[in-house]
């Protein structure tokens, strides 16, 4: 395979990837990542999103996509590696090496989907620590992410903090516009 027909194909496997067409990526992230360099890491990445996202995939398709994403972070470690790390952690349930990823994903200035994922972690948890979830859920609406917004509010109204949760509710609905102009579809990333 070809530098040129390598891009050709990371391309194509976006563009299948972004129309959620999850069966058809995998054959080609497969010839990506037989390739090797230049398009490895970027194989990788698509077989391992079309993997964790295809629902009706095959019933390893969770420890395949993790077998990507481990394989990534011996490669090319770095935030967002270990934040999509955490993400699939936590859907399989394995709290603890979610919160060692989420923890090596932090920087400076995390992003606030970072901050989702920890929310998410404290809030799934065994036991949760919903004063801890309801803190950076917080942070993340504070940072503008309408996930952030919502989850506070459900969680405050389920623990008994009603006012805490009409005042974040009040405060989302005037930002709303404000952040729709600003961010645009941002306010909606999650982990």
């Amino acid at each position: 395979m070809k530098n040129g027909s390598v891009t050709d194909d990371i391309r194509a496997a976006e563009a299948l990837l972004g129309n959620e067409e999850f069966e058809a990526v995998i054959p080609l992230a497969d010839a990506i990542v037989a390739a090797g360099e230049p398009g490895l890491i970027d194989g990788l990445i698509l077989r391992a999103s079309a993997y964790e996202k295809w629902q009706s995939g095959p019933e390893e398709r969770l420890s395949r996509a993790l077998a990507d994403w481990e394989r990534l972070k011996e490669l090319a470690p770095g935030p967002i590696v270990y934040r999509n790390l955490a993400r699939l952690l936590l859907k399989l349930g394995r709290h603890q090496e979610a919160f060692d990823c989420l923890m090596k994903a932090r920087t400076e200035r995390s992003p606030p989907e970072l901050l989702l994922g920890f929310a998410r972690y404290y809030e799934s948890k065994v036991p949760p620590d919903i004063d801890a979830a309801r803190s950076y859920y917080f942070r993340a609406a504070m940072k503008g992410r309408s996930r952030g917004i919502r989850r506070y509010v459900e969680l405050s109204m389920d623990n008994g903090k009603p006012f805490q949760a009409i005042a974040m509710l009040m405060a989302g609905l005037m930002a709303t516009p404000v952040l729709a102009l600003v961010l645009g579809q941002r306010r909606h990333h999650d982990l």
